[in-house]
């Protein structure tokens, strides 16, 4: 059980093995508390599974949903889980949040390959190379893409 302090009383969180965290939500938050909780919150970093981890990046979306980090790691810890769809929603949201970030759509693109998106994960990636042409992540699984649908089209 994940336990939240929040204003009043305390927020339990329910998680599935059993481990017991206080997390240091306080009244007044401020952008750079949210930022921080986020990065504290990072699942290798508090020695939590990557369900609770979710939980608490909910928490940090919760209190700014325009909290790009807390979106990202969220969808890499769905990702882990194999939760794909439910991770493309969360770099649906980073985008409505700054569609410039060149890395968002290059996750995007890996996140749309694993399902079989060639095609989407292809634009997803020319978009992270409009934005940095120098994405050796972004020009590495756009050929991997290519490649793989120029051999099915023989």
């Amino acid at each position: 059980m994940l336990v939240v302090y929040g204003q009043s009383q305390p927020v339990p969180i329910e998680s599935g093995s059993g481990h017991i965290q206080q997390l240091p939500i306080v009244p007044e938050y401020n952008q750079q508390d949210i930022q921080d909780l986020a990065v504290d919150w990072n699942s290798e970093g508090m020695g939590l599974n990557e369900t609770e981890a979710i939980t608490c990046y909910d928490i940090a979306i919760a209190l700014d949903p325009n909290n790009e980090m807390s979106w990202g790691n969220k969808a890499m810890s769905l990702e882990k889980l194999g939760k794909y769809d439910e991770a493309l929603n969360c770099y649906y949201n980073m985008i409505r949040i700054n569609p410039t970030a060149h890395r968002l759509w290059t996750n995007l693109g890996i996140d749309l390959q694993k399902q079989g998106f060639y095609n989407a994960a292809l634009m997803s990636y020319d978009e992270a190379l409009r934005q940095d042409p120098n994405d050796e992540i972004a020009l590495a699984n756009r050929q991997k893409v290519n490649d793989y649908l120029l051999s099915i089209s023989v």
